[in-house]
């Protein structure tokens, strides 16, 4: 597997990991959704909600290496899908 491939695995799981664990803080009542959940972020005490609401979604990604407004064959992408699982 190629760096850019792995790169590009490792960030898919990380954006699908951290939107499942914002989304549960959603999804319960206890504690408060996320925000009775104190937490040490940084050295900063704070609540769960607080680090993946604002810290977490403030930090800037580094820059893709290509545009995501390039065209993807239709072919490629096709054979690429074909008998894979995926999330749309």
């Amino acid at each position: 597997m190629s760096n850019n491939a792995r790169a590009e695995e490792a960030l898919r799981f990380l954006v699908h990991f951290i939107g499942d664990m914002h989304m549960s803080l959603h999804l319960t009542s206890r504690p408060w959704g996320g925000n009775g959940a104190k937490v040490s972020f940084n050295r900063y005490i704070t609540t769960a909600h607080s680090i993946n609401r604002f810290t977490l979604a403030l930090r800037l990604p580094p820059p893709l290496p290509m545009p995501l407004n390039t065209p993807i064959p239709l072919f490629s992408m096709e054979c690429n899908l074909y008998r894979a699982i995926y999330d749309l």
